[in-house]
Formats: C-alpha cells, structure tokens, sequence
C-alpha cells in the first residue's frame, strides 16, 4: 500500500539524516506513486531537502516513464508532496534531457535538476560502452540552462571530467 511504501522510504531518510546527509536525493524513478511515497516518507523522516528525479523515455507522444507518467505530472505531485526540486536522470543523452526539462519548465517554475547519460548506451563486444565525449556533453549544457534546468550533473557513462567540462561551459 502507498502508507506501507511511505514508511519504509521514511526508515531509510532518517537512516540518510542520522548519518549526516545534506539533503535527500531520489532519482531514476520510473513510477510516480513509488517516487511520491518517497518523498512523502523522506519528508515525514527529517527536515532535509528533498530532490526527486524521474527517468523517462521519448516516445511519439512526448516523454513518458515506462509506466505512462509525464513531466508535467511528474512535477505536480512530487512537488505537492514536498520534493524542493524535481526533474529527470539517466535513460539519454543530453539532447533528449534538454526537452524534458523544457517539458517540466512548462509545468513549474520551481528548480529543476538534469542529469543525462554519456550519451545512449551501446553495447560493444559484450560491454557497455557510452560514446559521448565530456566536450560533447559538455557542448548542451548551456541549452539545457536555458531550457530550465537549475541543477545539471551527468550520470551513467560520465566520469568527474564531465564535470570538469560542464562546470567550464556554464
């Protein structure tokens, strides 16, 4: 049940807070009511600030988790449920991740978190490869402000060079 699911969110937040987090981070989320349980329970555990971040896919209606949700939707609830920012990680490279946010953007005007993949994963030789360059990534980053993103940071395939990169070109 969605009380079931809130409580042992909030187990873990307070776990996190004890421990001496800074705040509260919830990302690649592909399910709006397990990602609102989560804020719900971190909120009712501490009074750190909650981050919350979805994963989506592109499809020919737009963005969408993998279980139907949209930015727009995504942003209201986990908003109203007490998250301080939301937006989206993982799942693609920065071009996509530039039109999601504008897609939140579209909904809130509260911060906006951005955190895309090296690129979209390939798999070479048995591996797991991400072809984009720190540079390139780096590239979208001012696009990906001025879509709305507050926060942009880099997540599978990336390294601290991607950092670098994006720290240098904003």
């Amino acid at each position: 049940s969605m009380d079931e699911a809130i409580e042992v969110f909030a187990k873990q937040a307070k776990v996190l807070a004890d421990a001496g987090a800074d705040l509260i981070s919830i990302e690649t989320m592909f399910d709006l009511n397990e990602a609102e349980a989560a804020v719900r329970g971190a909120r009712a555990a501490c009074n750190l600030p909650v981050v919350a971040s979805m994963t989506f896919k592109s499809t020919k209606r737009g963005f969408f988790t993998m279980m139907g949700n949209a930015p727009a939707d995504c942003a209201e609830r986990l908003l109203a449920a007490g998250a301080v920012m939301v937006g989206a990680n993982c799942g693609m490279g920065m071009a996509e991740m530039t039109e999601v946010i504008a897609a939140y953007r579209k909904a809130t005007d509260k911060p906006l978190i951005a955190q895309a993949n090296a690129g979209n994963p390939e798999v070479v030789g048995g591996q797991t490869v991400y072809k984009e360059t720190a540079e390139g990534f780096a590239g979208f980053a001012p696009g990906l402000r001025a879509a709305g993103a507050t926060a942009i940071g880099a997540c599978c395939g990336s390294s601290p060079e991607f950092i670098r990169k994006l720290v240098a070109a904003l």
